[in-house]
């Protein structure tokens, strides 16, 4: 048991069981994801999920047409831009939207809409800077 082992994480105080060690290590190697937040499917499809999927519906709303939309017609979107999305399409979209609700970048106007909210220049750049690169990711061959 050394430093830097999951035995030995917490030095001479460590009570962790080998048993709860391999529970732990398995836990930690099974649920790491790519350093992004899209990867490619197997139907040549890109999976999308977190920051880049929050980030890509944002910056389909504060689009040029600047209008209001509905949680089908942004699932649609980025399906037919080749984004898969993992779950139920419509509840992925508004679960996503929630944190850029609270963060004053969307803003939820009835049941299913959606509009722009306030977004800071150095936000929008960063935000489309980002859900480009996604995109690219869906016109690049993996």
């Amino acid at each position: 048991m050394g430093v830097g082992t999951i035995e030995g994480m917490f030095g001479e105080h460590d009570t962790t069981t080998p048993a709860m060690a391999a529970m732990i290590a398995a836990r930690i190697t099974t649920r790491r994801r790519p350093s992004r937040s899209h990867m490619a499917m197997d139907d040549g499809r890109v999976g999308v999920w977190g920051t880049d999927l929050r980030y890509l519906l944002t910056d389909l709303i504060a689009g040029p047409e600047r209008r209001g939309w509905r949680v089908v017609e942004l699932a649609e979107a980025l399906e037919r831009a080749g984004f898969e999305l993992q779950g139920r399409p419509t509840k992925v979209v508004s679960d996503a939207l929630r944190t850029e609700i609270q963060r004053g970048r969307v803003v939820r106007v009835g049941w299913g809409r959606y509009e722009m909210g306030h977004i800071p220049g150095g936000t929008r750049r960063r935000i489309r800077a980002r859900s480009r690169a996604a995109r690219d990711a869906v016109r690049s061959d993996w």
